[in-house]
């Protein structure tokens, strides 16, 4: 039966592969900014460049290295994006078959190698927009990790073997390398529940698997590589800006769209602890705050590991021989994957969603170039700039104060921000080509990113960052810095623009778009 149920994991899993593989290219309906940012990633590594040494971001190697394994290989990046989803799926659906078919009964195999399933290869990261986007890939997979991790810690094998702390020990040691938030939080849990279920066997293989990976990265990369992760995610948590992206912890535990949930994982500790299984009963307490911290590190604060406890419970309600005891588990296990389930059809169906969608209607997301043509957004989004902007010359309501605009050097700003479109920054690009500015510098954007060395002549800030995490990264490199007119986020702006003060600058152009200075 086991076997069968191997198969039909392959069969699905062969149905999503073709699904990403067929469209040839990956056409997005949300967050062009986002795939910039992917793109930018990429383009870096493949290059040879290394996260963190020659560039700032708190995510890992791991979240962009199968993209750029394909990018080296040749494809461009839409296409490589989509190799890469495949092979996640490919690798983290072994580890999860084995560990599974060794702990769980057969239909909880099938479950669970759904779930990663769909988490690897999803084209959206959840919530209920409908559409496709490569935002947050690598929180998918490392939620798809660490519920290979939880699970074969939580439930014991029929027999040791060493391959299971092999397989722990990769995926702790991945999601190290992917996203920290989830190392910091899964690591403990899993040797917490390896102890309970007696795996100590399996928890040496694990460390002695993790220890070599980091001894292999160390000798490949040397020690400043971990002094420089752990210098980028420093600046992370301490920024005000970026050390949260979404909503607040508590938020995560007792808002309306998350207390129901809440409550009913609360009641199955209790459930459990009343039935005498202490164990099972404090893995499911001990799982509320991980969880829970986890989804409120996740922009859109979708709780997967809901989809994970429910499976867990049923487990443990088929284990029970009397049905006053399975019920009130069974019904928890319902209400737990009712809470996410939304989540979970919307990831499900997102990659059979990007086959419908007609590339004859999308173009390149960097237009008028010939780096990465695969990655495209529709006409009418690409050629469009938008912005909202005060009107001017109204008077405010009697009693209310208008504020104060923000200014630079002594000259006020316009106080309004714009969608982060392809057309935006290639405008800018342009404008700068046309006056022959800039080109060939190197270029620092007072604004959450700016991807000009994608759509112009431009090189790449030594030690930038693609994204702003709250401080100057790249800019002792810069030979210009440029501030748009009305930035993708008009704070960010304000906050560079108050860091660069008392910078040496001259002004060059004022043009409509941007102001440009040379430093």
């Amino acid at each position: 039966m086991s076997r069968q149920s191997t198969f039909v994991l392959l069969g699905a899993f062969v149905a999503f592969a073709a699904a990403l593989i067929v469209p040839q290219g990956l056409n997005l309906t949300m967050h062009t900014g986002d795939a910039l940012h992917m793109i930018a990633i990429v383009e870096r590594m493949a290059s040879g460049e290394l996260p963190h040494v020659d560039f700032m971001t708190p995510i890992g190697v791991l979240a962009f290295a199968p993209i750029v394994l394909f990018a080296r290989w040749g494809l461009s990046a839409g296409e490589a994006f989509l190799a890469a989803q495949v092979l996640v799926a490919a690798v983290v659906l072994a580890m999860a078959v084995y560990v599974a078919r060794r702990r769980v009964p057969n239909w909880a195999m099938l479950a669970f190698g759904a779930m990663i399933l769909i988490l690897c290869t999803a084209l959206i990261h959840g919530e209920a927009r409908q559409g496709v986007s490569v935002s947050m890939h690598y929180n998918r997979w490392a939620w798809a990790l660490a519920f290979v991790a939880v699970l074969a810690s939580a439930f014991s094998p029929r027999r040791q073997s060493v391959l299971d702390g092999v397989i722990i020990g990769l995926a702790i040691a991945m999601l190290a390398l992917i996203k920290v938030t989830f190392f910091v939080t899964i690591a403990p849990v899993v040797v917490l529940f390896g102890v309970l279920t007696g795996q100590g066997r399996m928890l040496a293989g694990g460390v002695g698997t993790g220890l070599l990976i980091a001894a292999m990265m160390t000798a490949v990369h040397g020690l400043g590589y971990w002094d420089a992760y752990l210098k980028d995610l420093l600046i992370v948590a301490g920024s005000d800006l970026r050390a949260q992206p979404g909503i607040d912890f508590q938020e995560v535990l007792r808002s309306p769209p998350y207390i129901g949930a809440t409550l009913v994982v609360l009641a199955m500790a209790l459930v459990l602890r009343l039935q005498g299984d202490n164990k099972a009963a404090l893995m499911t307490i001990v799982l509320l705050p991980v969880g829970a911290y986890i989804t409120y590190q996740n922009f859109g604060n979708d709780p997967q590991w809901l989809m994970l406890l429910a499976l867990m419970l049923g487990v443990w309600a088929a284990a029970r021989t009397d049905e006053k005891t399975r019920l009130p588990l069974i019904a928890g296990a319902v209400a737990c994957a009712a809470f996410v389930t939304p989540s979970y059809m919307n990831m499900a169906v997102s990659p059979f969603r990007h086959l419908m969608i007609p590339t004859a209607q999308y173009t390149p997301v960097l237009a008028g170039g010939t780096l990465h043509q695969d990655v495209r957004v529709s006409r009418v989004k690409a050629n469009r700039i938008q912005a909202n902007t005060p009107l001017e010359g109204i008077t405010p309501v009697a009693g209310m104060v208008p504020s104060d605009p923000p200014e630079f050097m002594g000259e006020p700003l316009r106080n309004c921000r714009t969608e982060p479109q392809a057309a935006y920054f290639a405008s800018i690009a342009g404008d700068l080509a046309a006056r022959e500015l800039a080109q060939g510098g190197r270029i620092f954007a007072a604004d959450v990113y700016g991807p000009y060395w994608l759509f112009g002549n431009h090189a790449r800030l030594r030690g930038g960052a693609p994204w702003y995490y709250d401080n100057l990264s790249g800019l002792a490199d810069a030979d210009y810095v440029l501030v748009p007119t009305c930035p993708v986020l008009s704070g960010v702006r304000n906050l560079i623009l108050r860091d660069l003060e008392d910078v040496p600058m001259r002004k060059i152009v004022d043009a409509e778009l941007y102001t440009l200075y040379a430093r």
